[in-house]
């Protein structure tokens, strides 16, 4: 996934910048009259709570970046294309084709990079002899050590500090630093020898193991906080464009609107005594609301928030619908390559009939990309248990030793690796 995305996200956010210093500097030399907010953000009694929690390792990926991402592809970027259909010269058919090939590359991307989670017992049957676990630690490790220092040198003091008191004594710091000996944190962040950079330096000089013990907390396998939300947010993007393309209606996605919702609620419950407020804000919706024909359809991705769903459904009165995506292969988005330890991405055939807007099954016979193809899949059994299934990259089978190749019965007819979408059917039952 190239960054020139993410620059086009730099850029509206570096116009704000100039947008408000312009105000704060001339205001009143252009109104006459100096802007002062109610309470400036020096003086805001919750600045310091809110510069952590922005910038905490334990909510910046899988909450905070990944919602910036929702926002800028299922919202935004999307609105967006209506303009640039109205003022490019390029047919539509290439444009949107060029929209389409954007959210695959980003899908592909978003299931390339899962570390999280395994698949069910990969550790116990897998050909690799336990190699998943080491390959993972090591990913971890690399990230922490490429993304965090980077990180740490653009965040605020408050955040900065934080992060510094929560992952270190005040001991190690002064050794760190070759400070003195202070009393308190206070007293330490004050002093003119605590210098940022020098911290930044030591930890990215140090070894695997120190990053592994100090750090790995932020990205160890139950709570992948420092990563973004891959195969969650992959997942929606898909739905979402497939949805579209199916025209079963008017798609409404929900995808931010379930946290603001739920927190809108929090706040009210919490600060009146008014039923009425309370109850307004009760109801979390689904990730998506589908209009068609006179009839709202609640639709929501997995079958692990039934609260929801019920809650909706009872309060609201509009039907609710389970819906999911999975992989032809079987298992959900994130399936891993038993060798190779990486997801399975969606084929390029696949990707080609989309953008044409044809959603089938398709197969490797006949494809023009055969040859070359990382996606294609070999299906196989371990013969020491031939009841569980598992697929492995063509590409990796090649690289198995004669003695992995003993262990398992394997079929060499290939098979793509493309999306399904489920739970489809009982809305066309409605409609």
């Amino acid at each position: 996934m190239s960054n020139n995305i993410f620059n086009l996200i730099e850029n509206n956010i570096s116009f704000l910048k100039s947008y408000f210093n312009f105000f704060n500097e001339h205001s009143t030399n252009i109104l006459h009259r100096e802007i002062k907010l109610r309470t400036s953000w020096d003086n805001f009694i919750l600045k310091e709570e809110i510069s952590r929690y922005i910038s905490d390792l334990n909510n910046i990926g899988v909450f905070h970046c990944s919602d910036l991402l929702t926002y800028y592809f299922v919202s935004r970027l999307l609105y967006s294309f209506e303009g640039i259909y109205k003022e490019s010269r390029r047919p539509k058919k290439i444009i949107k084709n060029d929209v389409i090939e954007l959210y695959f590359n980003l899908i592909n991307f978003l299931l390339l990079t899962n570390i999280f989670p395994p698949n069910d017992n990969i550790d116990k049957y897998d050909i690799g002899n336990g190699k998943y676990n080491r390959m993972h630690i090591n990913l971890r490790i690399g990230l922490i050590k490429g993304v965090l220092p980077e990180f740490l040198l653009k965040i605020d003091n408050v955040a900065f500090h934080h992060f510094i008191q929560d992952n270190f004594s005040l001991s190690e710091i002064k050794g760190i630093l070759k400070m003195s000996p202070c009393q308190t944190w206070k007293k330490l962040f004050t002093n003119k020898k605590f210098k940022r950079n020098i911290i930044i330096d030591f930890i990215k000089s140090q070894n695997d193991n120190y990053i592994k013990i100090k750090f790995l907390k932020y990205c160890k396998n139950d709570t992948p906080s420092f990563l973004l939300k891959n195969v969650g947010l992959a997942t929606e993007i898909f739905v979402l464009l497939f949805l579209l393309l199916q025209n079963y209606g008017y798609i409404i996605p929900l995808l931010l609107h379930q946290r603001i919702f739920r927190n809108f609620r929090d706040v009210f419950s919490s600060n009146t005594s008014s039923k009425d407020i309370k109850e307004k804000y009760i109801m979390t919706p689904t990730d998506f609301l589908l209009l068609s024909k006179g009839r709202i359809f609640a639709l929501e991705l997995g079958r692990d928030k039934p609260e929801l769903i019920s809650t909706l459904a009872s309060i609201s009165g509009i039907p609710t619908v389970y819906i999911d995506a999975k992989l032809n292969l079987g298992p959900k988005f994130g399936y891993k390559c038993n060798y190779c330890f990486v997801s399975f991405t969606i084929c390029r055939k696949y990707i080609d009939l989309f953008k044409i807007g044809k959603i089938e099954k398709v197969t490797c016979s006949n494809c023009v990309y055969i040859n070359n193809c990382r996606d294609k899949v070999y299906a196989y059994n371990l013969k020491n248990n031939d009841k569980i299934k598992k697929h492995i990259h063509c590409s990796c089978y090649e690289k198995m030793t004669s003695v992995q190749k003993e262990l398992i019965y394997i079929s060499l007819e290939p098979l793509p690796t493309y999306p399904i979408v489920t739970g489809l059917d009982k809305i066309e039952l409605g409609l």
